[in-house]
């Protein structure tokens, strides 16, 4: 369940497609990722998935999403909004679009633009360990505690190996209840 803030609300928005992503290595990924013995392990198992997601773009969205990540990087984040959101025409399913447009939002201090595209690629990718950490972080630079910390709950749920992972879950335990005197 998506925290409130992070549920699509945009009446043109493409539906979802009904569960995660139906490509069997991706589900595949995801159960590794599960049972990775390390952070090491775990992270180049996320690195697997990433490239994996990739690879279902066609070549004109895969052209777009790089050059909005060029883009990005060298602080052009209208060019990059407009190229991630010409790739999200073409492949509105790809919750990896989703997930590098709300990055560029978040950038341009568009948190409620942020949370939406999250919540977008969250409704179609459940699974997507990135998309619900981008969530966490945002929520906590909105100072709501409560939502970044079950955003990052649910991280561990599906990545428990993730290097930092109970630091970062204590750290936003401390700013949800305050310290404790």
């Amino acid at each position: 369940m998506l925290p409130a803030a992070a549920a699509p609300n945009r009446p043109d928005a493409a539906p979802p497609p009904a569960a995660s992503p139906a490509d069997p290595r991706i589900q595949a990924l995801e159960a590794d990722l599960l049972h990775a013995p390390g952070a090491d392990q775990a992270g180049a198992i996320l690195a697997r998935l990433e490239a994996r997601r990739e690879s279902l773009l066609s070549p004109t969205a895969r052209l777009m999403l790089h050059r909005g990540q060029r883009e990005q990087a060298d602080g052009h984040l209208r060019e990059a909004l407009g190229d991630l959101s010409d790739a999200l025409e073409l492949q509105p399913g790809q919750s990896l679009l989703w997930r590098e447009r709300a990055a560029v939002r978040a950038a341009q201090a568009d948190q409620a633009g942020a949370l939406q595209d999250l919540g977008n690629a969250i409704n179609r990718d459940p699974a997507d360990v990135q998309s619900w950490s981008g969530l966490s972080l945002i929520e906590e630079s909105a100072g709501r505690g409560e939502p970044a910390f079950a955003a990052w709950e649910h991280v561990l749920r599906l990545d428990p190996m993730i290097a930092g992972g109970a630091a970062r879950l204590a750290h936003l335990h401390h700013l949800m209840v305050g310290d404790p005197t």
